[in-house]
């Protein structure tokens, strides 16, 4: 029998915004809870509350369920006041409440893998005037307390923000143990982990867990600066290979270590298009993930991640789910090219961990190119100490070399040549400590078309407390610079970098290419830095660029470029076009003439420079083309 007193007071339930005003949604909660309540079961005091999500993110506008357990017997009801928050500055802020009624529901076998298929408890429809962000439903019933946490998009991406912030909801997941078993041995039952988990049942830890701890900072640094984000989810980065197509600049913060292919290549095509990237995090994209639907055939609602290639059952070798580096150039399996350091420019392979319930010892930052302008706003000297307590607790760092008493990548390891190192931080003292790994963090920049900043460190947004705090100097100077609109010409101005590799009698061939990747795998070319800009696709006024290469009998080759409307060289093999630059003189153009020398046995060596009086044996054949001159908006 239904208690009309609480039918009506279910009824009255009112959605609150921000400003007090009634907000949608309010009809599909009564309407929920009354037939809930309507069910036959009987009333009972909740053990527990539990809840989890049917999304990770949602549109304003558009419906998300929450599923709530109430730890009774399957189908037995209870009450609780559910609270929506939205985390801000200085302070949360409470948007919507309202009375639910709660079910027991049953837990099923293997439901770290299977996920809970409750019932849902009720559906909210999120209303239309919602900014952007992260926010906390929760579930309260006396001292019991549930939560889950989602973000709402923006209702037009890029309207109010060019940056967007990806909240790393697939690491939570991955660290996740409720139900008995995550994606680690240490917390699963009987050490033993499980190689699928599900985002359908609640986090252990749902208000402290691995995106809570960084995100917090993060969103209040950005409100109380009045810097405006937008907001979307790890999921949705896989699942939309459009979702950054607005932005010039994508933000990840804290630990965000789980990534799928598509994630990754998402990224990368945003950058490579022009865009930005600011990675305030560490163990960025350690392990390869593949997201699957559910029982229920709802997508991207189990993450799979075996860690062991020959446990992952998968036929497509590139969709193992083991450490990114087993796809880099010189660790395990070196089947690629593409470590963690190809897309975030260091990696977790050198990197450190302190995992100790000790004082981390202290290992600042040293400023390496304190002239860079992202360390510039900081005031920093040659040498100087920073930021030690925000090194750890996890750090990524990469093979460097010394070179004139300045660090360099080597490449080696998958790390794009031209990053700027412009800091580190020595950790190798951690490994003194039974259980730590030591190591070194290092903090660059390289640009991949577009610009990619890491901090190579977990806790850096713990330092985001001040205008005058280091860290968030840093943070800030790069940020708006690199959040700045590009024009559509800008996106697509791009270096050509110059790489030399030896031939048999000593002398050096050169080849000329927009990837800072070319000294991957031993390829055997050195990097020698940028030579010319160019434009990386069609634009008014400009022509394509052809490559040609040419191999002698000896095996000898050599490589050359010219416009694509002038006539092939005799006997050089056509490679198509490589880049776009002007057949003539403009107000932003710069000229790039040709030279060549002789090498003995084989065919003339050719070399292309800004430098009109080359000399050293060059001998100047004219000019090739016109290139653009370099935006004054790209960072290096």
């Amino acid at each position: 029998m239904v208690d009309d007193s609480r039918t009506t007071v279910r009824r009255r339930a009112v959605l609150k915004g921000a400003a007090g005003a009634t907000v949608s949604g309010l009809a599909t909660l009564a309407a929920s809870s009354v037939a809930d309540a309507a069910d036959g079961a009987v009333d009972a005091t909740a053990k527990k509350l539990e809840a989890y999500a049917d999304l990770t993110s949602v549109a304003p506008g558009s419906p998300i369920r929450f599923f709530v357990n109430n730890g009774l017997s399957a189908g037995t009801s209870s009450t609780a006041t559910m609270t929506i928050r939205r985390i801000a500055y200085p302070s949360d802020v409470d948007v919507a409440t309202a009375r639910v009624t709660v079910r027991g529901q049953t837990i099923p076998a293997n439901v770290w893998a299977t996920g809970c298929n409750w019932t849902a408890t009720t559906t909210y429809t999120v209303p239309s005037t919602w900014p952007s962000g992260l926010y906390l439903a929760l579930f309260t019933a006396g001292t019991l307390r549930g939560a889950v946490s989602f973000v709402v998009r923006a209702t037009t991406p890029a309207a109010l923000s060019r940056i967007v912030c990806q909240i790393p909801f697939t690491t939570a997941q991955a660290y996740n143990d409720w139900g008995g078993k995550s994606l680690y041995d240490v917390r699963s039952t009987n050490n033993v982990r499980s190689p699928r988990v599900s985002f359908d049942r609640p986090l252990s830890n749902p208000e402290y867990g691995d995106h809570f701890q960084w995100a917090y900072p993060f969103i209040r640094y950005a409100q109380r600066t009045g810097l405006a984000v937008d907001y979307v989810s790890s999921v949705d980065l896989h699942a939309d290979p459009t979702l950054l197509d607005p932005y010039q600049l994508f933000v990840t913060v804290g630990h965000d270590e789980y990534w799928s292919r598509p994630m990754r290549q998402h990224l990368d095509h945003f950058v490579t298009g022009g865009g930005n990237a600011a990675i305030l995090s560490g163990n960025t994209s350690y392990f390869q993930i593949r997201l699957d639907p559910n029982a229920a055939g709802t997508p991207n609602r189990i993450i799979t991640c075996y860690k062991d290639w020959a446990a992952d059952p998968i036929a497509d070798i590139n969709l193992k789910t083991v450490e990114w580096d087993e796809f880099g150039p010189s660790y395990k399996h070196a089947v690629g090219t593409y470590s963690q350091n190809a897309s975030f420019g260091v990696g977790f392979v050198d990197g450190s961990v302190w995992s100790g319930t000790a004082a981390r010892p202290a290992s600042p930052f040293v400023a390496y190119r304190p002239g860079h302008w992202a360390l510039a706003a900081a005031g920093l000297a040659a040498g100087s100490n920073f930021c030690g307590e925000l090194v750890g607790y996890e750090t990524d760092s990469l093979a460097w070399s010394t070179v004139n008493g300045l660090p360099v990548p080597t490449g080696t390891d998958g790390s794009p040549s031209n990053l700027n190192i412009l800091a580190i931080a020595d950790t190798r003292a951690w490994s003194k400590v039974a259980g730590q790994r030591g190591g070194h963090a290092v903090m660059g920049m390289f640009r991949n078309n577009g610009t990619v900043f890491n901090v190579g460190t977990v806790d850096w947004v713990k330092g985001l407390t001040s205008a005058s705090a280091t860290a968030e100097r840093i943070t800030t100077k790069v940020i708006s610079r690199l959040a700045t609109a590009k024009s559509a010409r800008d996106r697509t101005v791009r270096e050509m970098f110059q790489y030399h590799a030896k031939n048999a009698d000593g002398s050096w061939r050169f080849l000329f290419s927009p990837s800072p990747f070319f000294t991957q795998k031993n390829t055997g070319w050195t990097y020698d830095g940028p030579a010319f800009w160019i434009l990386g696709t069609p634009t008014a006024g400009a022509v394509g660029v052809k490559q040609y290469h040419y191999v002698a009998a000896g095996g000898g080759w050599s490589f050359r470029y010219q416009l694509a409307t002038a006539t092939p060289p005799a006997g050089w093999v056509d490679d198509g076009v490589s880049f776009y630059a002007y057949a003539a003189a403009g107000a932003d153009t710069q000229p790039v003439y040709q030279y060549h020398a002789a090498s003995a046995g084989t065919v003339d060596r050719v070399l292309y420079s800004t430098n009109p009086n080359m000399g050293l044996g060059w001998t100047l054949d004219g000019l090739a083309f016109h290139a653009p001159v370099k935006p004054a908006l790209l960072s290096d």
